[in-house]
């Protein structure tokens, strides 16, 4: 496999798209330089997902470009994922993980377990290895389809479920209940941990359910204050559409890095808290969305 950063590919995908002339390692304008050999992984990597052809040392546009151009338009994350399953380690990475439901990738200084890890996949014959399991994952999580317990228990979780709203609030009140400090307000982001590890899901599909249940229910109280709980390693990222990329000291990114510790966005504030009311609304009864 070719463990190729997933802002590198997006950043050559969108030259392929704009280029009069043939992409070569000479003219792309990184911050960092790529070696021919790298840039021939990535050229492997597009003709897999059949986004980009390699010619003379080049590359050329391929067949499905321009589509993918307009699913990334919409960060249409889904259909971007669709195209990225194309790339056989990663749909092994992706497939793997959904049986699996978590796996562990132990830091570099604990040589035994990573050893012991490393048996197993062997063992299971899936082609994967630590460097494609810690490439993958951020593939994964920026199209919705992983979650990466930084503040839990560091574990690497299949998050492409889609559960209804009724049963996003069971598990939410559950956990709610488990973490909630006498004062009756929960952090935000250690909630999202809990709940996206227990219903499979990713941090972006949280907090839309999340803003969904805020807005339907008059159970919930937010505020944008925060008791800092959620460690400062906590990122989560998500593919922008690339016409709200970010130019940020003189590159572009293609990608929203956030922490879970800065909660959600609901109208333009950062909620990091939330207290529920359960003698105020039971479950079930939902405000009108207009009101």
């Amino acid at each position: 496999m070719d463990p190729i950063q997933l802002p590198t590919l997006l950043n050559i995908i969108d030259r392929l798209s704009t280029s009069p002339v043939p992409v070569t390692v000479d003219n792309l304008n990184f911050n960092r330089n790529l070696t021919t050999k790298h840039f021939s992984g990535i050229g492997r990597v597009l003709e897999n997902i059949g986004i980009g052809l390699r010619e003379n040392g080049s590359l050329v546009p391929g067949a499905d470009l321009n589509e993918f151009i307009e699913i990334w338009d919409k960060a249409d994350l889904l259909r971007i994922n669709t195209f990225f399953c194309r790339y056989p380690p990663y749909d092994t990475f992706i497939d793997y993980l959904k049986n699996e439901i978590s796996i562990t990738v132990p830091p570099p200084t604990n040589s035994e377990a990573r050893h012991q890890i490393g048996k197993q996949l062997r063992k299971e014959k899936i082609g994967l290895t630590f460097v494609g399991i810690d490439t993958f994952k951020w593939w994964g999580m920026a199209v919705g389809q992983v979650y990466v317990s930084h503040i839990g228990d560091r574990r690497i979780y299949w998050g492409g479920e889609n559960p209804s709203l009724d049963f996003f609030e069971k598990s939410f009140i559950l956990h709610y209940n488990d973490i909630r400090p006498l004062d009756g307000f929960a952090n935000v982001g250690q909630l999202a941990d809990l709940v996206c590890r227990d219903l499979n899901i990713s941090f972006p599909h949280f907090e839309k359910l999340f803003i969904k249940l805020c807005s339907l229910r008059d159970s919930y109280t937010t505020a944008t204050s925060l008791i800092r709980l959620p460690s400062s390693k906590s990122q989560v990222q998500t593919i922008l559409p690339r016409s709200q990329a970010k130019l940020k000291e003189g590159s572009i990114e293609w990608i929203e890095k956030r922490f879970m510790e800065d909660g959600v966005i609901i109208n333009g504030r950062s909620v990091k808290m939330v207290k529920y009311h359960p003698s105020k609304s039971p479950i079930g009864n939902r405000r009108q969305p207009n009101e």
